[in-house]
């Protein structure tokens, strides 16, 4: 099916095969998800791993809490008054009331300050708990009582209450669970007690007022009697009044009625007669107050009957009270409920595991490049010749190789840095960096029965059977979508392995702009391709072989040691010159073409990559073959269709995808993917 790429010139045939990434999806199964978590493996150690940590430590630095728990039972009341055969009150019918015993043991403000008073009475003889923690209970508020304190329902069904109490001290959370069981328990008794205890206190007060009435009674009682003593009885008064009489009739005879002795006899009777006509007689008032006593003291005997009564009754209640709420099991000392390092630990695991398998996914979501063969061959409708793994990596674990990376990025982007401010020793560096890590990688520098070199011999292999059914089958370009992909090692290791092989082989270095073949091999950039192009030098002077190669900074015992290495011909890139593009589109570089076909078996061209230059497109257009590198899980698929578009566009002829740095740590299943190299014998 033919489809159209936008590009900013317009709209442009795609070559059959290469689908937009709009209709595009690659299929994704169940065994990709555990594909994607072995491929980002040293992702999920390492998340997992720091979670982990992160939930170890928090664990060991919080502070302590521990838990004690003490269970009460609450029975159902029986009636407190009956009313015509009617029940007045009885508790425990419902769920409803022994939940609002439970959330009364927890919040009421009333009980909880009985709880503290006890509480802070017991805790000063309390062996169980240091000063800090007499302290502690000393600054509590209720309501911050309330918080360290839980009650809930034992078992459903039964009357069993379980208290739990919460807090930094052992001793603490059993003295509280305790305390509170005994302070609800009495409370409980002295609620259910309430109108007992009234009426109680009411028959007492009674007889109290009672008695001082009759004690007020005896009192006038004494005083009549003192008073009788005293005055005498009536009778007396009558013969003192007859007596006085007398003696006035006497002295009237004897005298005027102004002599002293009469005046003083009138007012001795007047006296008297006063004190008959003022008072009652004194043992009427005395029998009345002897009648009031009688009958006040059989009023006391009556009310004390009752009071008796009243507090046998308030005593029997209270005790039954008493016995409806009892304590099943006290607390003991506390356990230490968090943190639990233990479960912890295994919450930590599982949720360490999940996040770092979320981590994952969402990586490989964000992450356009492609980490599967297949995935690029469906994705690019191009076979894959080649894949080679990661040269002096295959051994490592992928944690060491992740942080490897990390810190490779961390310091190439430092040595950047201190070239840009100009720093001459920074420069050195990078270039020694980049010239001793290129040339550990050239294929006569490592081992030949090693993963990597089995890796380019397969490649030369499958170039060789691709190149066979072309009609002109000798030069091949090796290209990229962008730069650091692998081109130019992958064109050196080819050229080495089909030298190798026994047949005449020419590397160029096609990239004009920069000299990295040469930088490769370890040898001078010019002579090279722009100099012969300009006309400057020979092919004879500007193309090198194995003896520049023993001159070079190589190791020249594994040179001389490798079979075939003298079938190897380098032609560098030159001097920069201005012109790259012109040069490498001219008739004069398809004559050279022209001319080294009459002279080696294959002509191996390291172009510059495509998307940034034109220069690639225009190389493909001319040589027999092109071979794409596309570097794994780094460049973006968008990158990778463009460049082949590109190629497609300028009628490139691509043979194939070699597939770089691919990570072998993953072992695909068998049926769709490819396994690890490890133990992969030598041919």
């Amino acid at each position: 099916m033919m489809g159209t790429v936008t590009s900013d010139s317009g709209k442009v045939p795609a070559r059959p095969g290469v689908r937009s990434l709009l209709d595009q999806r690659i299929h994704v199964d169940i065994s990709d998800y555990w594909w994607i978590l072995r491929r980002r493996k040293a992702l999920v150690v390492t998340v997992f791993c720091v979670m982990l940590t992160l939930i170890l430590l928090y664990s060991k630095t919080r502070e302590p809490v521990y838990q004690s728990a003490c269970d009460i039972r609450i029975s159902a009341r029986q009636p407190m008054a009956v009313i015509q055969g009617a029940h007045i009150a009885f508790f425990g019918q419902g769920d409803s009331a022994m939940d609002t015993e439970m959330e009364l043991i927890s919040s009421d403000i009333g009980m909880l300050n009985k709880t503290l008073i006890n509480l802070r009475e017991k805790a000063k003889g309390s062996s169980d708990l240091s000063q800090p923690v007499i302290d502690f209970i000393d600054a509590m508020t209720p309501n911050e009582l309330s918080g360290h304190i839980t009650a809930t329902r034992k078992k459903v069904g039964t009357q069993l209450v379980t208290i739990r109490v919460k807090g930094p001290d052992s001793g603490f959370t059993k003295i509280v669970a305790n305390t509170l069981a005994d302070t609800y328990q009495k409370s409980f008794a002295d609620n259910k007690t309430n109108d007992a205890l009234e009426t109680k206190e009411f028959i007492e007060q009674l007889l109290e007022s009672h008695n001082a009435e009759l004690r007020e009674i005896k009192d006038k009682i004494r005083d009549q009697s003192a008073l009788l003593a005293e005055l005498g009885s009536t009778e007396t008064l009558k013969n003192q009044l007859s007596v006085q009489r007398a003696e006035l009739t006497k002295a009237e005879i004897r005298y005027t009625q102004k002599h002293r002795v009469v005046i003083d006899l009138k007012a001795q009777i007047a006296q008297i007669e006063e004190r008959l006509r003022a008072h009652p007689p004194p043992q009427l008032e005395l029998a009345a107050l002897m009648r009031q006593q009688e009958m006040m003291t059989s009023l006391s005997e009556t009310i004390f009957t009752q009071v008796v009564t009243a507090r046998i009754d308030y005593e029997r209640k209270r005790s039954s009270a008493l016995e409806e709420i009892q304590t099943i099991k006290p607390a003991t000392l506390g356990y230490k409920q968090s943190p639990n390092i233990r479960m912890n630990a295994v919450i930590g695991v599982i949720f360490s595991l999940l996040l770092a398998s979320i981590a994952a996914f969402v990586w490989e979501g964000m992450d356009t490049s492609i980490g599967k063969i297949e995935d690029v061959e469906q994705l690019t409708n191009l076979p894959v010749v080649a894949h080679v793994p990661i040269i002096g990596e295959v051994s490592k674990t992928p944690i060491y190789k992740f942080w490897r990376w990390q810190w490779d990025d961390v310091r190439n982007a430092a040595l950047a840095m201190a070239v840009k401010c100009g720093f001459s020793f920074a420069s050195q560096w990078k270039r020694q960096d980049v010239r001793t890590a290129a040339l550990s990688r050239v294929l006569f520098n490592f081992d030949q029965k090693s993963v990597p070199a089995e890796a380019y011999r397969s490649l030369r292999t499958n170039i060789d059977f691709a190149m066979r059914g072309l009609e002109k089958h000798k030069i091949l370009a090796i290209t990229s979508s962008s730069p650091r992909e692998g081109k130019t090692l992958t064109s050196a290791n080819l050229a080495i392995a089909v030298a190798h092989m026994g047949k005449s082989v020419l590397v160029i270095g096609a990239d004009l702009r920069r000299t990295e073949l040469s930088n490769l091999f370890r040898i001078e950039a010019h002579p090279g391709l722009s100099d012969l192009l300009l006309g400057a030098v020979t092919e004879d002077e500007a193309i090198r072989t194995v003896t520049d190669l023993l001159v070079s900074d190589t190791e020249w015992d594994k040179i001389m040691n490798f079979q075939g290495i003298d079938n190897l011909h380098i032609l560098t890139a030159g001097d920069p010159p201005s012109n790259p593009a012109e040069l490498v589109g001219s008739d004069v570089f398809r004559e050279l073409l022209d001319g080294f076909r009459e002279h080696y078996d294959y002509i191996i061209l390291d172009t510059p990559p495509v998307l940034p230059v034109t220069d690639a497109s225009i190389i493909a257009s001319i040589v027999d073959a092109t071979l794409l590198i596309y570097q794994s899980n780094k460049t973006s698929r968008h990158l990778l269709l463009r460049a082949i578009q590109t190629l497609e566009k300028n009628h490139a002829n691509l043979i194939g995808i070699v597939i770089n740095q691919l990570s072998f740590d993953v072992t695909m299943p068998r049926s769709r993917k490819y396994g690890s190299y490890q133990g992969y014998g030598y041919y």
